[in-house]
């Protein structure tokens, strides 16, 4: 019986299937067609476009459906499909002449210019004198740079109707790019007097006055425009952007928001939260953003745009999550991850900024943000070789991307390369003069080559355009201080200063200006004075210390140091400096002293632990060193200067160098730019037999000191682990030469000795 009943049920859901199989596809696509024009009616276009992919799907000839999806596709901003759409469309419906004529729009659109012309070629075989389709052939021509076969074609559209205004406007648009200004200018007119009411005319011949230095007229063009047609999206985007380009940005507002609530897809809206976050109003720009929100095919831009907007508001908790909320949907996002490593950065976190964005590159290795943000990563980590790569990978997908030109350029500056980067900045400023930004670097590029007379012709160049920029006027005190022109120098920084109050490179620049001229006074009066307006600044708080050490005044010195560490607790310097003042003053077991009175009170302090633990080092006290640096870990385990001092010891006292190299590690995610962190974690790979690495960071600190014996020191050790002899020799002999102090001056001559044994 159980066997009847399953034979049963297997015909009864046989007969079901089989008589839904026997629907009509035909009706199918009608009914759907149907249903996807209602809900085009009430511009539900994602609803439309759903019903008239059922109707195609059902019946694949059926133009009409192809034609209405083309523009239901056009009206959420999706050219690409409805480019598709209405070709099919097109060949479905050679007689209907919409769908040739959108079809070419949008071939033009994409820039499918032989593709266009042929469209219009058929449309011209069946009707010769068929004015659209000359036009449509006229702009093909165009497209594929024949501009005489344009103009000609134009022509014959004129002839066939003489009162058709925005034929003339074309036409003057073809005679503006065959550099022809009379006849555009003649052919834009033209089109306005056929019909004065037709606002493209007018928006057509403000373009063309724009262009050609007009701006007054082009505005009022524009106006008349818009008098016309308010709501116009190509002309409301015309008069924003012209109002940004003359400095009124506050005029374009309303003009963007028009465009924002009319144009389709959600790019407009986007470009208005930008437009927002320039100008500072951060809670505007959430709100144009965060509606958005709800629907799915904004989700993920919209995310990632609010972001970026947290980050400049400085809620970085909440651009986590926003990212956080993308990466759960699309976790190889490449905007998310570019957008989540940049955030890393901005939280000096190198170490996840690295990882992030090496996964960014992988998601989309065609991405020149992508590679442009992993370049700055390895550049503040001190990772040059692959800084350097990863800004050619990016040329290698667009070799004119200025940020990539100039991030190459300035490495190469910054790290010993400068006559490298001079010819490669040269023919930057030769393709863009008006760069000022380029031009700067090359002066710098000059300096750095001591090409001094090349160096003050571009330094002129540069003050004449923007002799008020605290950036110019701080290189213009660089270079007056390699010419010995104090008096010079002095008064450069002084108007970098004005202009820029906190530019901390002017500040150092004008002190040390001023003690070269022995106006000591002078320098005491200009760092009392900065630390009144920022008495907090960590950098200015060590510029003061700087400058009291050179005044003689240990005591404002000691007060300056012990300030530093307390706002800055990673400031290696500081602690550097204050371990060697009490180390000259013989003062170490009163600094000590003092030191453990204060960590009594305060066990869990940072700074004090750390300066502690320096102190016992100095005084060769290391395992008590140790202590403090690991209790000043244990409070923070991003501590970097405990980090770097802690593996500092073990690596010098056979301790255990894996964690030595975690240490250093750790040191070098919080303080990319260090050279004694550098010099640490090379140090340490030397010790592991890791003699490549151990070079590459060593060099780093070479370039950053070179000067410095140790470092010098330490870098030939590692080359001459890797058999490179030449240049151990080379670095030995600058560790030997060299007028500092040298512990271990002794053990570099015997070991230069046996090389040139």
């Amino acid at each position: 019986m159980m066997r009847r009943l399953s034979i049963a049920l297997t015909a009864i859901l046989a007969t079901v299937a089989l008589g839904g199989c026997s629907k009509d596809p035909q009706a199918v696509a009608k009914d759907a067609l149907e249903k996807g024009n209602q809900h085009a009616q009430s511009k539900k276009f994602p609803e439309a476009i759903i019903e008239y992919r059922r109707a195609v799907q059902s019946d694949p000839r059926l133009g009409e459906a192809r034609l209405q999806l083309a523009y239901a596709y056009a009206s959420t901003g999706d050219g690409m499909n409805a480019l598709r759409e209405y070709v099919r469309a097109a060949d479905l419906m050679p007689e209907n002449k919409e769908a040739q004529q959108r079809a070419g729009a949008f071939m033009l659109l994409g820039g499918q210019f032989a593709d266009a012309q042929g469209l219009a070629e058929r449309m011209l075989k069946r009707n010769p004198n068929d004015v659209e389709a000359h036009i449509l052939l006229a702009n093909a021509l165009a497209g594929l740079k024949d501009l005489d076969g344009a103009v000609s074609t134009f022509e014959k559209a004129v002839e066939l109707d003489p009162n058709r205004s925005s034929t003339y406007s074309e036409l003057g648009s073809i005679h503006m790019v065959s550099g022809n200004k009379e006849a555009a200018d003649a052919a834009f007119k033209k089109a306005i007097q056929i019909d004065p009411k037709n606002a493209g005319a007018h928006f057509s011949y403000s373009n063309f006055l724009w262009a050609s230095g007009d701006l007054p007229g082009a505005e009022r063009e524009m106006r008349a425009g818009l008098a016309l047609e308010p709501k116009s999206v190509t002309g409301n985007r015309a008069m924003a952007m012209y109002y940004m380009v003359t400095n009124r940005p506050t005029d374009a507002e309303p003009h963007l928001k028009i465009v924002a609530e009319h144009m389709p897809g959600a790019e407009a809206k986007y470009f208005l939260a930008e437009y927002y976050l320039r100008l500072g109003r951060i809670d505007d720009a959430r709100a144009t953003l965060t509606p958005l929100l709800k629907n799915d095919a904004t989700f993920v831009g919209a995310s990632v745009r609010l972001a970026r907007i947290e980050v400049v508001a400085n809620k970085n908790a909440d651009a986590h999550r926003l990212i956080e909320a993308v990466l759960a949907r699309e976790p190889k996002n490449p905007d998310a991850l570019i957008t989540r490593g940049k955030l890393y950065l901005t939280e000096n976190n190198t170490v996840n900024a690295l990882s992030t964005l090496q996964t960014a590159v992988e998601a989309n290795p065609r991405s020149i943000d992508a590679h442009l943000a992993l370049a700055q990563t390895y550049v503040i980590r001190g990772a040059n070789k692959e800084a350097t790569t990863a800004f050619n990978d990016a040329l290698k997908l667009n070799g004119k991307n200025m940020e990539a030109r100039l991030g190459l350029a300035r490495l190469q500056i910054n790290t010993g390369s400068a006559a490298d980067a001079v010819p490669l900045v040269l023919k930057i400023v030769e393709d863009n003069p008006q760069n000022l930004e380029a031009r700067l670097l090359l002066l710098h590029g000059l300096m750095a080559v001591g090409d001094l007379p090349q160096a003050t012709q571009q330094m002129n160049v540069l003050l004449q355009a923007s002799p008020n920029s605290a950036t110019i006027q701080t290189a213009a005190g660089m270079l007056a201080q390699m010419k010995q022109d104090t008096a010079g120098a002095r008064a450069a920084y002084s108007r970098a200063l004005e202009a820029d109050p906190r530019s901390y490179q002017a500040l150092a620049g004008l002190l040390t200006a001023e003690m070269q001229g022995k106006q000591f006074g002078n320098a005491k009066a200009l760092i009392e004075k900065q630390l009144a307006l920022t008495p907090n600044d960590p950098n200015v708080l060590l510029m003061s210390a700087q400058t009291y050490n050179a005044l003689g005044d240990a005591f404002a010195m000691e007060k300056a140091l012990k300030k530093t560490v307390e706002v800055d607790p990673q400031s290696l310097q500081a602690y550097a400096m204050l371990g060697k003042m009490y180390y000259q003053q013989g003062r170490l077991d009163l600094a000590r002293r003092e030191l453990e009175t204060y960590v009594n009170r305060a066990p869990n302090s940072v700074p004090g632990n750390t300066m502690l633990g320096t102190i016992l080092e100095l005084q060769g006290r290391k395992d008590e060193a140790k202590v403090r640096y690991n209790k000043a870990l244990q409070t923070d385990p991003r501590a970097a200067v405990a980090a770097n001092n802690l593996a500092w010891i073990d690596a010098n006292n056979n301790g255990n160098l894996d964690m030595a190299l975690q240490l250093a590690q750790t040191a070098k995610s919080q303080l990319p730019n260090r050279h004694e962190v550098d010099d640490t974690l090379g140090y340490i790979y030397y010790k592991k037999g890791l003699s490549s690495m151990a070079i590459e960071a060593m060099k780093t600190s070479t370039t950053r000191q070179p000067d410095n014996p140790n470092y010098n020191y330490h870098l030939a050790l590692a080359y001459h682990q890797s058999g490179n002899n030449a240049e151990a020799k080379k670095y030995l002999e600058k560790a030997v030469n060299s007028k500092s102090k040298f512990d271990r001056l002794e053990e570099a001559k015997k070991l230069l000795d046996s090389i040139k044994g």
